[in-house]
């Protein structure tokens, strides 16, 4: 029996398969599971408990003086941040023009590292005066 090879013809292209799950698919899973626990506490301690009609300067100051509440506080956006990031990979990977796709990654990448530096700089250094 011949193979298409043998006559001549190629078999047509097989249809892309998308890329095994991996390190990224499931970081991202891992970070989105992370903020579904994380979250709902965090709405619990800035929300739902304290009276918002006394929300003030120094009852966040109150609340970041507990390293629960500031380490919940600096979870939450530095976990988004991440998450969103990674989730945007497959994405930016996607875009057909190379220097486009290169320069998407290298804004998503800055932006998030900018963005979780932010986070971590009020978090850790914040003293009210």
């Amino acid at each position: 029996m011949t193979s298409p090879d043998d006559r001549g013809e190629s078999e047509p292209p097989a249809p892309e398969q998308p890329p095994p799950a991996g390190r990224l698919w499931l970081t991202t899973r891992v970070t989105g599971l992370l903020l579904a626990l994380v979250l709902p506490l965090h709405v619990l301690a800035v929300v739902v408990l304290p009276d918002l009609s006394e929300l003030t300067a120094y009852r966040v100051d109150g609340r970041w003086e507990s390293v629960w509440l500031r380490a919940l506080d600096w979870l939450v956006p530095v976990l988004a941040v991440v998450h969103g990031a990674l989730a945007l990979q497959p994405r930016v990977a996607a875009i057909r023009s190379s220097w486009l796709r290169q320069g998407s990654e290298v804004v998503v990448v800055a932006a998030a590292v900018l963005a979780v530096l932010l986070v971590t700089s009020v978090a850790g250094t914040y003293e009210w005066p």
